[in-house]
């Protein structure tokens, strides 16, 4: 009983043994039993037993004595009273008045017959059937209550008793008395113990509970969320307001721009993860589906702005060719294209063959606090498909490979720091973040899927955290970068001429040679490139006569 959990405030075991105090303690076998004794407590905390009331309360017995003096008379009379079944001697002892009863009774029969029991034998029937005729008149106070019969059986009283451990304490406790000529029950419902404060019905009514992400933590996390879209719309204008500025042009604002709207789509996705599928007011597959879109295209958008951005500089700064590469925005825009395409396909194959819905998993079972007979079974809803693992193991696979190109690139166009031309350093970082928190994102959320609350800050928190600090690598240098032209301009041409020839910068190419060079040099070299094609074709050029210093090379 104890293994299958039968037992608590829902549960009242009847047995037909153990009206002794601690019985289950004196016939305690480790060897042969299974459970320990505070287990078996556990079951036997409150059951119910029954057994014949062995010592009457009426005085007025057939023998003249009461149950006391009766008690004193066999002590007396043994020379070793027992210690266990003591009591059992009373129903002899009130079975052979009830015999003597019904023999005297027979007697008097017979005599009117003009017999007696003297003509007694084996196969007399008509002796045996008055015997037994007045066997059922049988009705006296014995010793151990009223003494009659039916059907051959003792009609007796019997006594109602239940076990009661709590504090500590054990203690088998008479609740009531089962009178069996009346066939009525007496109970003390004063004395009864019940575990759970209340009766337990015999059936128990269910109440079916959707927990959801608690409200205070959605709150929260949308908060972040929205700052988060908030500040990549700040960026998002600052790009375009500003995208004929030098720094902003050279770093390919459409790119970024499809950067932010990723990063955006990102955010908004971590708000829908806390949006419960069954409680949304919409079709709890249409939650499913956007949660999957969302995320999957957002991180398309932005990581692949970010892939492209860093394979053009890796294309440019680690060709071997002579010749000069030129690589536009829109290939790489066509990249981004490209890999939201697969996005797309795959999720409408998958939307197709075996689309995502909301199901229902058990979580817990507990009772109600304010009604024992009340079961709340708490349910979690999930989204699920037929083979969700396989069509997750695949789109993981996807984003893994991507996340290690991008890893590789920003590996090798590590050693490219030219601020002006490309972002490679920041966005280096980025994708070692982003690969990082994904990894562990996924690890954690494995664990923690019937936590929901839980579940749901780490899934929002690494989405909304990692996109945020993604965005501050790759916008944050650009915006000081900009106040601080700004201000030098603000200063006057003087000063700032004195301060651009006081700042160098440090070009190096493909990782192998550094040339140091003014500011101001910087300034005038940036203003004659034009457009990707001339970039490509200067740096080509620096490769080339890299034996020049970069005065000669702007002569």
């Amino acid at each position: 009983a104890y293994h299958q959990g039968l037992y608590g405030p829902h549960y009242i075991w009847f047995i037909t043994y153990g009206y002794t105090d601690n019985w289950w303690i004196a016939s305690y076998d480790e060897k042969s039993i299974n459970c320990s004794i505070p287990e078996i407590e556990k079951v036997l905390a409150n059951y119910f037993t029954f057994d014949n009331i062995e010592l009457g309360t009426n005085p007025d017995t057939i023998s003249g004595m009461n149950a006391s003096q009766y008690i004193e008379h066999y002590n007396n009379f043994v020379e070793k009273p027992p210690d266990l079944f003591k009591y059992f001697q009373i129903n002899g002892y009130d079975a052979i008045w009830a015999l003597a009863l019904a023999l005297n009774r027979t007697e008097d029969v017979l005599k009117t017959m003009g017999s007696t029991l003297s003509d007694f034998h084996y196969n007399n029937t008509v002796i045996r059937s008055i015997l037994f005729e007045e066997m059922t008149k049988t009705d006296f106070i014995g010793i151990g209550g009223p003494v009659r019969f039916t059907k051959g059986a003792r009609i007796s009283d019997i006594g109602i008793f239940q076990s009661q451990i709590k504090n500590n304490q054990k203690k088998i406790v008479k609740v009531g008395t089962h009178f069996g000529q009346t066939n009525t029950m007496e109970i003390d419902e004063n004395k009864i113990y019940w575990i759970g404060g209340a009766v337990p019905a015999d059936q128990v009514d269910t109440n079916d509970r959707i927990i959801g992400v608690s409200k205070s933590i959605f709150i929260i996390m949308t908060i972040l969320a929205s700052l988060g879209i908030i500040f990549s719309l700040l960026f998002l204008i600052i790009n375009i307001m500003l995208r004929k500025r030098r720094h902003i042009k050279m770093s390919s604002p459409t790119i970024n721009n499809l950067f932010l709207v990723g990063c955006i789509t990102c955010y908004i996705a971590a708000i829908i993860f806390g949006i419960d599928p069954n409680t949304s007011g919409t079709s709890s597959s249409t939650v499913c589906s956007v949660r999957a879109w969302l995320i999957c295209i957002g991180f398309s958008i932005a990581f692949g702005s970010l892939l492209s951005k860093t394979w053009r500089v890796y294309r440019i700064f680690t060709s071997g060719k002579k010749s000069k590469i030129v690589i536009r925005d829109y290939q790489l825009i066509m990249m981004v294209v490209f890999l939201v395409f697969i996005d797309i396909i795959y999720l409408t194959i998958w939307q197709i063959v075996d689309p995502l819905t909301s199901r229902l998993k058990l979580l817990s079972v507990e009772d109600s606090t304010g009604n024992l007979n009340l079961i709340i079974r708490n349910y979690i809803a999930t989204c699920d498909s037929n083979h969700i693992f396989i069509w997750i193991g695949i789109l993981y696979g996807i984003k893994l490979l991507l996340l290690i190109f991008g890893t590789f690139l920003a590996w090798e166009t590590r050693h490219v720091n030219i601020a002006a031309l490309n972002d490679s350093r920041f966005i280096g970082l980025s994708i070692y973040n982003t690969t990082l928190l994904c990894v562990i994102g996924i690890i954690i959320s494995q664990f923690l899927a019937n936590q929901i609350d839980a579940s749901f800050v780490v899934i929002s928190a690494f989405i909304t955290f990692g996109v945020a600090a993604t965005t501050c690598l790759v916008f944050v240098p650009k915006v000081i970068t900009l106040r601080r032209k700004m201000g030098n301009v603000g200063q006057g041409s003087s000063i700032g001429r004195a301060q651009s020839k006081s700042e160098t910068k440090n070009l190096t190419l493909a990782g192998k040679e550094a040339i140091d060079v003014d500011d101001d040099i910087v300034d005038r070299f940036i203003s004659r490139i034009k457009d990707d094609a001339d970039a490509s074709a200067i740096i080509n050029k620096i490769k080339q006569k890299r034996s020049l210093t970069m005065t000669s090379l702007m002569r």
